[in-house]
């Protein structure tokens, strides 16, 4: 499994997950054997696969090393979580180079305010806007853009 540089993982909320030591444990041993992945694909409970991964890398700096790209479909993550995870990495000298956002039109919220994402200077962070692509450069100087709001069609 080393030679794996790709994953999509899709989590759906677990309750189970959460308390069963057996589960937590083969999952960490999974994701740790995962030392070539440089793209992750998280597909649901994002908020879930977040925490998990955070945990995870807490107590084990082996977690995927070569992590570079983290990617996001249909739900955005807990922005508190994915600070706290691009923290850490940064703190261990593996800092996340790319996050990928879902499109807007996913949003589940009228605004999400992910403008604390600029203390991770040099990540890029893209996302979709009303089918145009966006990026941003953390630290460059305008996380405003990263303050996203819906856009709704204006009614006649």
């Amino acid at each position: 499994m080393s030679n794996i540089s790709s994953l999509q993982l899709w989590f759906t909320y677990c309750a189970v997950c959460e308390t069963d030591l057996e589960i937590c444990l083969a999952l960490h041993a999974f994701i740790s054997q995962l030392s070539n992945l440089q793209t992750l694909l998280i597909v649901g409970a994002s908020l879930h696969a977040v925490h998990f991964i955070h945990e995870g890398i807490r107590h084990d700096l082996r977690i995927l090393p070569s992590l570079k790209t983290v990617r996001f479909r249909y739900n955005f993550p807990n922005i508190q979580e994915l600070d706290a995870f691009l923290c850490r990495r940064r703190e261990i000298g593996l800092p996340i180079e790319k996050l990928v956002l879902p499109s807007l039109c996913d949003m589940n919220s009228n605004q999400l305010d992910y403008t604390c994402l600029e203390n991770q200077p040099g990540m890029k962070v893209v996302w979709e806007d009303l089918n145009e692509p966006r990026e941003y450069i953390c630290g460059s100087g305008s996380p405003d853009v990263l303050h996203f709001e819906t856009k709704r069609a204006a009614v006649a």
